[in-house]
């Protein structure tokens, strides 16, 4: 199969800043990487056409139909005689865009790098032939993936509502009366980025938190020397770690056994009294959605949410028996250990089902299997 410039066959548009046409009930959609956002009274283009990322999300291409506004980080393309435009946008799907956007906070594609790519030469007619066949195998594919995308919804409501039901509304207490301690990480002077070093004792921050487990990062560590000095902020078992800016919802139990680990400065360490309430009990109250719904309500900061120590000592806590406590955190362990494992299955499922998806264009597209017409 022979391959010749892309610039030889399409034609490429630039995008334009669409407010001056933009306008709520506009006949013609607005694109952008993430597909149509808006609407106009104007339009650029009129049939079909591939839209490529010029600055940002480049590695999106879109197909669209007839007449639409770009915006100005988007290319639109104006295919010729011999190009078949659903065909070009499945090719366009198997382009390894990272190797040809540029290497910078904001990844850009130019008109002339994506113009010098090698599209194959086959005729219209078998490019069409090639786009109805992967028009009708994608789209069983996707609804597949679909119903194990609304499985998966479906299971995370079922695991919230587990765990909302164990806490029923109404509080016994201040949570800073179960606490033994509630404090920050180091500020400022206490812990500069300067003084991170790969492979040393982790700096647990919100990022460090991936599910409910805390994950550190070896090149945010210091030695064991700026640790000592910084001891009054080891974790030990049993420790909550929760997201003090921005992600206010998460939060990780320290495990028993865990290597040594400071808290950072963008988390909050809550200490249990042993005596007055379970620390699981309390982190499975932490993951509760109404327990989220208040720390949203209460966390301070313009543009960042935030926690103090004042906003964790007024939260209320149910407080029922501690034996009824480890009742209920055995209980969401069980019953959330199920349903997290029905929702990797889902998840499974969907990274092998596009995984099959990217296999087949791309076979498909580059004449790597027999393509079967229909009657």
């Amino acid at each position: 199969m022979g391959t010749t410039s892309l610039r030889h066959l399409v034609r490429f548009g630039n995008g334009s800043d669409c407010k001056s046409v933009e306008a709520a009930d506009g006949p013609y959609p607005v694109y952008g990487s993430g597909g149509e956002f808006a609407r106009s009274t104007a339009y650029l283009h009129d049939g079909e056409s591939v839209l490529f990322g010029r600055k940002g999300t480049v590695d999106r291409p879109l197909y669209v139909n007839g007449r639409f506004w770009t915006v100005d980080t988007m290319y639109y393309t104006v295919p010729g005689p011999r190009v078949e435009p659903r065909f070009l946008y499945y090719w366009a799907t198997t382009i390894p865009f990272d190797l040809y956007s540029t290497n910078t906070a904001l990844p850009s594609m130019t008109s002339g790098t994506l113009g010098s790519l090698q599209f194959p030469l086959i005729g219209r007619e078998q490019q069409r032939q090639v786009a109805d066949y992967l028009d009708r195998e994608t789209a069983t594919i996707d609804a597949l993936i679909e119903k194990q995308g609304q499985m998966k919804t479906l299971l995370l409501e079922r695991r919230r509502t587990a765990i909302d039901s164990c806490f029923p509304p109404g509080a016994d207490t201040r949570l800073s009366n179960v606490l033994q301690l509630c404090q920050t990480g180091p500020f400022g002077t206490q812990l500069s980025a300067s003084e991170y070093i790969e492979g040393g004792v982790p700096v647990i921050n919100p990022t460090h938190i991936v599910g409910s487990t805390i994950a550190p990062n070896a090149a945010v560590s210091v030695t064991a020397e700026k640790a000592d000095a910084l001891s009054r902020h080891d974790l030990v078992a049993g420790d909550i770690v929760l997201g003090r800016k921005g992600e206010v919802d998460k939060s990780a139990l320290v495990s028993p056994g865990h290597p040594r680990m400071l808290l950072g400065s963008d988390s909050m360490l809550l200490r249990v009294n042993g005596e007055c309430a379970d620390p699981r009990y309390l982190w499975w109250w932490l993951q509760s959605p109404s327990c989220h719904s208040e720390l949203e309500r209460l966390s301070v900061g313009s543009t960042v949410a935030g926690l103090n120590q004042r906003i964790i000592s007024v939260l209320a806590l149910p407080k029922p028996s501690l034996k009824e406590q480890r009742e209920i955190a055995d209980y969401l362990d069980a019953e959330t250990a199920k349903i997290d494992a029905l929702i990797a299955k889902a998840e499974r499922f969907i990274e092998l089902a596009q995984e099959r998806r990217a296999a087949l264009i791309t076979a498909a597209v580059t004449g790597q299997i027999e393509i079967p017409t229909e009657d």
